[in-house]
């Protein structure tokens, strides 16, 4: 799609486009923000270490805290209700 709306060809694209979310997910690894302009911005949230209870037995189970990739989206591409 990128390719077709920029009028470049696909394998020039392509290589670019991964690098860059190569990029975006090593910085994130890393711990870092990316803040695309416009776009968003994509960070990593800590979830904290919680009890769980399994079904079966009714053992209580810790589960680690885990991190997670999150994307909040710039005011710019929010989209209003109604529109």
């Amino acid at each position: 799609v990128v390719s077709e709306q920029s009028g470049a060809v696909q394998n020039i694209v392509e290589p670019i486009l991964d690098v860059a979310l190569d990029v975006i997910a090593d910085e994130v690894m890393n711990g870092g923000t990316v803040v695309i302009k416009g776009f968003g911005k994509f960070y990593q949230q800590q979830s904290p270490k919680t009890t769980k209870r399994n079904p079966k037995t009714g053992e209580k189970i810790i589960v680690p805290s885990t991190y997670r990739l999150k994307f909040r989206s710039s005011k710019k591409l929010n989209i209003k209700e109604g529109e």
